[in-house]
């Protein structure tokens, strides 16, 4: 006769207690001779949620002329463990990460400088027309905000020329109407022999209608080299009229 002992694990709901808990059953069927080899495996408790409840089960099994026979053993002394002591005990495994408190940026805060080209420094400009509280400069330099008006309607340029051939590649403009209903149009373009030959970068319409759309901000991704003239050439309404043309900031990098 030869025997196989096999150790298995279960569980068992909480609710209805077990008569094993308390007595235990061991059995064991002998008959015949039979070939079988022998083993055993070991089964370890499992850890889960659900208030259920994990016992072991051992039994004894005989192989012969009859069929075989499982028959469980519960052995006492042993608990399940919730998956709440698995993750605690997990947690308590984990180094602190390094951290720090920043203060936040106010809404209204201005952003650090973006590497923006000094034009103070580095063109001189022409401009067709500028209102004397709304100068050119205020358009063209950091940290200002009032922006550029002409003083006149109708068609306006404003005209870089660079002290040294310059290459760019990024372009900023915003302009801001809180007055009129109007159509815009601009054209932005370069000239890389002292404005004897252009090329344009963009032509571009917007409509203010204001107070619901009062700004108009555009971003150009380029690469440009050897630019010796920056033109901008703005007409504030398609239509005419007595619109005047204004520039709240360009900036360059």
């Amino acid at each position: 006769m030869h025997r196989v002992r096999l150790v298995l694990s279960g569980f068992l709901p909480t609710s209805e207690p077990s008569a094993l808990e308390t007595h235990g059953i061991d059995a064991q069927i002998d008959d015949a001779d039979t070939d079988a080899a022998a083993g055993e495996q070991t089964g370890w408790y499992v850890r889960i949620d659900q208030g259920i409840k994990i016992v072991q089960y051992e039994s004894a099994l005989i192989w012969g002329n009859a069929r075989p026979s499982l028959q469980p053993v519960f052995r006492p002394g042993h608990r399940a463990v919730s998956h709440r002591e698995t993750t605690q005990g997990s947690r308590g495994k984990l180094s602190g990460m390094r951290k720090r408190l920043i203060t936040p940026i106010p809404q209204t805060a201005r952003p650090r400088d973006e590497g923006w080209l000094d034009l103070n420094a580095a063109a001189v400009v022409e401009v067709t027309s500028e209102d004397k509280d709304y100068p050119v400069e205020s358009a063209l330099l950091s940290g200002e905000t009032q922006g550029w008006r002409a003083a006149s309607p109708g068609t306006q340029t404003i005209r870089l020329l660079f002290d040294q051939p310059q290459r760019l590649r990024r372009i900023s403009l915003a302009f801001e109407e809180n007055e009129i209903r109007r159509t815009q149009e601009f054209v932005l373009r370069w000239s890389p022999d002292s404005g004897r030959s252009f090329r344009e970068i963009v032509r571009q319409q917007w409509n203010f209608s204001p107070p619901d759309t009062v700004r108009e901000v555009e971003e150009y991704q380029v690469e440009l080299s050897g630019v010796t003239v920056l033109e901008l050439i703005i007409v504030p309404n398609n239509s005419g009229g007595t619109a005047r043309a204004s520039l709240k900031s360009l900036r360059l990098s």
